[in-house]
């Protein structure tokens, strides 16, 4: 189904076409969504579609969705998971408590680059853990029976998801420098998993690692990617079941799956992609470029998913609209109201808001979806501003049960092949940095 075919309820705006202004990944937002639509393209193979710089084969793009469960699955270590449960002790915020986080996914471009020339480090795992990497496995070698790492793995004693996952991304094509944004994408839904876990308990009682309490967690969390893996589900439903703890199907999983993929980053002129530039230099990571986005997390500026689910909470439990803007409306030093998660700063609608939105109104209905709604066209009548991609979030992350401390996670994941690519394409800055960041980096 194209997105002609979109059913629009009475009185949703019509404009779906951005005229060719909005590129993702270098492709028109409109070409993304008729495929998302049509079941063409999920957000795992538009990420490796953007960081191996290619159209993935047949045979590889179908092992997308099982390499990155076994990412975030199939780690028998949990040091990743054990610091953003200590940042949660003490209610540090989510975009806070995976600063941390953020490093270990650097190991992962280590075994890739061990894995290249012929080297796989035996890494003990729990059993959930080795059945999840002997299946991965068998479908690496069905995919492609002459790879050359299907050796090395076989000589590993100790087989981990990690190792085939690399193996697949070095077939893909993929430089191992850029590893990390991969796992870290992976791992995400399941540390916003451990983070509303340790939110839940008594604060600052988290005060280190148990041993045996780790291993108990690491196989029950092989054996939820073992489910998965049966259930043939995309990223989409793989993110909802870790992060949430909820089952869906990949069909029930189209609105997010859209969501993810209309969120990466287009254009230069976005708050994380300037950081970017700013940052960049030769010895910049991953986890730096991760850590420089979530730097410009803000009430404006990516980060407002929290802030635009107040006032649609709010809305969908019968506030009225009015008293809604009072009690989180903010009023800039000019004395115009602004409402987080509603106006552009450069286009008068989002158009991925509005596809995103439609899209929801016929796939995803229910009560934070059409309070969405009724303050998009509230909001745009007073030209306070229409729903933009926060708005949306917010809104699809309620209607699924999203707690609003988690949000930023739809954030993260999705613009993470726009940082990647917004890294990559950067170049250090000559001495006038100062100058150049105060005029927009031209």
């Amino acid at each position: 189904m194209g997105l002609s075919a979109l059913e629009r309820p009475p009185g949703a705006p019509t404009e779906v076409t951005t005229r060719d202004r909005v590129i993702i990944g270098g492709r028109r937002l409109e070409d993304l969504f008729a495929d998302v639509m049509t079941g063409r393209l999920t957000y795992e193979s538009n990420l490796l579609r953007i960081l191996c710089r290619r159209t993935l084969d047949a045979d590889l793009a179908d092992l997308a969705a099982p390499m990155l469960i076994g990412l975030a699955t199939g780690q028998a270590d949990g040091r990743d998971l054990a610091c953003v449960r200590l940042s949660a002790s003490t209610h540090a915020p989510f975009e806070q408590a995976i600063l941390p986080f953020l490093h270990f996914g650097e190991r992962f471009a280590q075994t890739m680059k061990w894995l290249r020339f012929g080297h796989c480090r035996a890494v003990p795992t729990v059993p959930a853990g080795a059945e999840l990497a002997r299946r991965l496995r068998a479908m690496l070698k069905e995919a492609r029976p002459s790879s050359p790492y299907l050796s090395t793995l076989d000589a590993c004693t100790s087989l981990t998801a990690e190792h085939v996952a690399a193996a697949y991304l070095l077939e893909c094509g993929l430089r191992p420098d850029d590893a990390p944004f991969v796992k870290i994408a992976a791992r995400l839904p399941v540390a916003g998993a451990v983070f509303l876990d340790e939110l839940g308990q008594r604060p600052n009682r988290f005060n280190g690692i148990d041993k045996n309490g780790e291993n108990r967690s690491a196989n029950a969390l092989a054996a939820v990617g073992l489910e998965l893996l049966e259930a043939r589900s995309n990223f989409a439903a793989a993110m909802i079941r870790l992060a949430l703890g909820r089952s869906v199907d990949n069909l029930e999983a189209v609105p997010i799956n859209a969501a993810l993929v209309a969120g990466a980053e287009y254009g230069g002129s976005s708050a994380s992609s300037l950081m970017m530039r700013m940052i960049c230099d030769d010895g910049v990571s991953a986890a730096d470029a991760m850590q420089a986005m979530i730097a410009t997390f803000g009430c404006y500026h990516l980060g407002a998913l929290k802030g635009s689910a107040a006032i649609i909470a709010s809305v969908a439990g019968g506030t009225c609209i009015d008293e809604a803007i009072v009690r989180h409306g903010i009023v800039d030093p000019s004395g115009r109201i602004r409402v987080i998660g509603f106006g552009h700063r450069f286009q008068r609608r989002d158009p991925r808001a509005v596809l995103l939105l439609d899209l929801c109104r016929k796939c995803y209905p229910g009560r934070f979806v059409d309070a969405a709604a009724q303050l998009d066209e509230e909001l745009g009548a007073r030209r306070i501003g229409y729903i933009n991609m926060d708005g949306i979030g917010a809104a699809m992350g309620l209607q699924g049960g999203m707690a609003s401390d988690i949000a930023p996670l739809v954030t993260l994941v999705a613009r993470t092949p726009g940082i990647c690519n917004a890294l990559r394409q950067a170049t250090p800055l000559p001495g006038d940095c100062k100058l150049r960041a105060r005029i927009g980096l031209v």
